[in-house]
């Protein structure tokens, strides 16, 4: 059972891949990360500096849920996903990632970025 994340490049997804990537490394499983085309290779850069599996499955932003979710169904693990701060510290929850709750075939990390001091 492999955590599939979606990686966004900004700040919190890369939070969010930690996070996932921290998941595998205790279950000495791999990790499916579904991301831009951009950001392919420095992901798979990353997994070979940490020796952790990683498979990616790259997706225009236009169906990013759609294989999100097929991922995980295919894996049977939980989608973790990076929430957004609002400039006032607010946790906001966007279309695509209400999309994933709701239809997710299992479970959901929302990873909450900590607050900026």
């Amino acid at each position: 059972m492999r955590p599939v994340v979606w990686l966004e490049d900004t700040e919190a997804g890369w939070q969010a891949f930690r996070y996932a990537w921290e998941l595998a490394t205790l279950r000495g499983a791999g990790l499916v990360v579904v991301c831009a085309e951009e950001l392919a290779d420095r992901v798979r850069t990353q997994a070979e500096a940490t020796g952790v599996a990683v498979e990616v499955r790259v997706s225009p932003a236009s169906e990013v849920v759609v294989r999100l979710l097929r991922a995980a169904e295919e894996e049977g693990g939980e989608i973790v996903v990076a929430a957004r701060r609002t400039p006032t510290g607010k946790v906001v929850l966007g279309d695509q990632v209400t999309t994933v709750l709701l239809n997710a075939p299992g479970p959901v990390v929302v990873f909450k970025p900590p607050r900026k001091t």
